[in-house]
């Protein structure tokens, strides 16, 4: 009894990574669809602040709709704001403008555009951080996400 159980796990296994290994190709995405990278900044002694941002490849330089949302996530009287960076193809990065919320503790900020750059666009990340007025006191980075037509 305990062998016919043993083969049966291992056969549901080996059905598993065989559905799994047939339905990676058949799910992955085409090149329009959406990306998303997130991240979240640490000061202590909490986070201050997390945002992600979603957007869709359409070609080698431009991405559309670019979504980016941003959370204050404590009660100390900072600014948060998100911004996206883009690598070119040259390997230099292009940060674009800062998106900020001022609306205080708990509350959620959402800007939506599109980006468009000649220099190709390689990968886009987001870049998260807390202010102080204009100073940036602290931020982190999202993992980039490639671009499939470059």
């Amino acid at each position: 009894m305990t062998r016919k159980v043993i083969m049966f796990r291992r056969a549901t296994l080996a059905t598993a990574v065989t559905v799994a290994a047939l339905a990676i190709p058949l799910a992955s995405t085409p090149a329009s669809a959406a990306e998303t990278s997130l991240c979240g900044v640490m000061m202590y002694p909490a986070f201050r602040a997390t945002g992600f941002g979603s957007w869709s490849y359409q070609s080698k330089t431009v991405m559309k709709p670019v979504e980016l949302n941003v959370t204050d996530t404590y009660g100390d009287g900072y600014a948060v704001g998100i911004r996206l960076r883009t690598q070119r193809l040259d390997g230099s990065i292009h940060n674009w403008t800062w998106h900020k919320n001022t609306d205080g503790h708990g509350k959620t900020s959402q800007f939506v555009s599109s980006a468009t750059d000649s220099g190709h666009i390689v990968a886009a990340s987001v870049q998260v951080g807390v202010f102080d007025g204009s100073k940036l006191l602290q931020s982190c980075y999202s993992d980039a996400i490639a671009n499939p037509y470059t």
